[in-house]
């Protein structure tokens, strides 16, 4: 791959990656609000559902976040590095 091509496709990554987490904390601030509205009262079945739901949306962009993080990681090297330290600590 070219410097130039390989410069792109980083940036691209690093894009995915900053979009991934916009949308992964934007559905962790809706699940945050839903739960403040309850007020630590207990919630009807179409509150629980409502929820339920959410915290999908939440675990679903949680992993694509990850994922788009590791594909960046990947790309600048630094994942097998970030492995081998996580060894050293333990």
């Amino acid at each position: 791959m070219g410097r130039k091509k390989s410069r792109n496709h980083f940036l691209y990554l690093r894009n995915e990656c900053v979009a991934a987490l916009e949308i992964y904390l934007a559905e962790v601030d809706k699940l945050c609000q839903m739960l403040s509205a309850c007020n630590g009262h207990a919630v009807d079945v179409a509150d629980q559902v409502a929820l339920i739901a959410q915290r999908h949306r939440e675990i679903t962009a949680h992993d694509e976040y990850i994922r788009a993080r590791k594909r960046l990681l990947r790309s600048s090297g630094l994942a097998s590095t970030f492995k081998s330290s996580q060894r050293i600590r333990r």
